[in-house]
């Protein structure tokens, strides 16, 4: 394989993101098996539900609920079971992390 070549002033560079949790799905509910929901105040963040999920050995899914969505504070909704996805810039979901 030839060497790559390039102009100094025509460097590209590629970068790929990748999530740190797999399991976190962007704009998207899991709408049913809601077994817990609770208010997310301050900082609201997805992690502070995913957590949540971790640390109860009950939560197969969660669904983050954006605040100002469901009134001016964050939701979070615990699941039995991994529902269908729906997509929708509401919420942030995520599957179990064990």
């Amino acid at each position: 394989v030839p060497p790559r070549k390039t102009d100094a002033g025509a460097l590209r560079e590629t970068v790929l993101v990748v999530s740190a949790s797999p399991s976190v799905e962007v704009n998207t509910d899991r709408p049913g098996s809601d077994y817990y929901r609770t208010k997310i105040g301050g900082d609201a963040l997805p992690e502070h539900c995913s957590d949540k999920c971790a640390a109860d050995a009950s939560c197969k899914a969660w669904t983050f609920v954006k605040p100002g969505v469901q009134g001016p504070t964050a939701m979070c909704y615990l699941k039995r079971a991994v529902t269908q996805s729906v997509k929708t810039n509401c919420c942030v979901s995520g599957i179990a992390r064990r």
